[in-house]
């Protein structure tokens, strides 16, 4: 019987075929390989995420890595309503330029694991591309849900080699050599 269970479980997980809606999500962030960031703040439906900064360096483009990994779980409702929230402020490690960016997206486009954990993914891009995926682990591979570019806030660009110390893997991702980014991008280089 618990295996017909687990079975059926996974199924649901699989359909999105959930009746109620996720009461936990994890939040999970990546960037493509020639975008690193400094994440500064992201939110869900304006729930702050409890970090000061932290570093991100992914390879989002690539499908064969889970753009999953580490995650914040979080505990939330997302009721009835039509639209989940989420917004980030982050600055570009390899152009010391900053951004801002929020996205909606419906909860039952977010995939779910078989306890009925929603995964959020936040994504980020060269030129201030934001993208919330959804990416949960025992379900296979996740999917991107909305994508927009960011405003820039030249206000808070700065200089991250100078904070090599003031961030958990800072230094050891500015060491890092970096592919170039495309020559096409889904955002526009910005004017200044």
């Amino acid at each position: 019987m618990t295996k017909v269970w687990a079975a059926l479980m996974a199924m649901l997980a699989l359909t999105g075929c959930w009746k109620e809606a996720p009461t936990q999500a994890n939040l999970s962030m990546t960037s493509y390989s020639y975008s690193p960031v400094l994440v500064t703040e992201a939110k869900v439906e304006g729930l702050k995420i409890p970090f000061n900064t932290t570093v991100v360096a992914g390879e989002a483009e690539d499908a064969n890595i889970p753009r999953d990994l580490g995650a914040y779980m979080l505990s939330w409702s997302a009721g009835n309503k039509d639209t989940v929230a989420v917004s980030a402020k982050w600055v570009e490690l390899l152009t010391d330029r900053a951004w801002e960016a929020s996205l909606e997206v419906s909860p039952d486009d977010l995939l779910r694991n078989s306890l009925n954990t929603a995964s959020i993914t936040l994504i980020f891009g060269p030129n201030g591309q934001f993208v919330a995926g959804t990416d949960p682990s025992d379900t296979g591979s996740g999917k991107d849900l909305a994508s927009e570019c960011g405003t820039r806030t030249p206000t808070q660009d700065r200089d991250i080699s100078a904070e090599v110390d003031a961030h958990a893997l800072l230094a050891e991702a500015l060491r890092f050599d970096y592919p170039p980014v495309p020559d096409q991008t889904t955002c526009p280089e910005p004017a200044s």
